[in-house]
């Protein structure tokens, strides 16, 4: 599929599951377009698919300077937190920490949303994983398993 820029009109629509989620898709001959919004970085009290959050239409970079407050976080996606990473009262929908985190070397992983100056508060997260070092789970998820 060709990744075309979109023309100065366009039809947009709400996707089903996720009321700040737009995508404005069009049937061209080359191909088709697929475009998410980039500019609201502030979600508070809502359903949020995180994979809607990625910018599709360039080389994979960092989602940066988000903030959920009293959201539910859907995935599937693994994130892994970089500078400016804050995480605080949140609910884990997963049976233990072991089954949510990855422990990784630094460097490039294909497949992992590297994810900076993001702050989650009062969240539940679901089918989402974290990536990283090994102190980093133990900063973020202390001793449990």
């Amino acid at each position: 599929m060709r990744v075309a820029a979109p023309p100065a009109a366009m039809v947009a629509s709400a996707h089903p599951d996720s009321v700040q989620s737009l995508i404005c898709t069009r049937a061209t001959k080359e191909g088709s377009w697929i475009t998410m919004p980039s500019d609201d970085k502030s979600y508070e009290d809502r359903v949020v698919y995180l994979t809607d959050l990625i910018d599709r239409t360039g080389p994979p970079r960092p989602l940066d300077g988000f903030t959920f407050v009293r959201c539910v976080l859907r995935g599937p996606v693994v994130l892994a937190p970089m500078d400016g990473f804050h995480m605080s009262g949140c609910r884990l929908d997963t049976p233990s920490a072991d089954a949510m985190f990855y422990e990784i070397e630094p460097g490039y992983h294909l497949g992992i949303v590297p994810v900076m100056n993001w702050t989650m508060e009062d969240c539940t997260l679901e089918n989402v994983a974290l990536a990283g070092s090994a102190e980093l789970r133990a900063m973020l998820l202390g001793g449990t398993s």
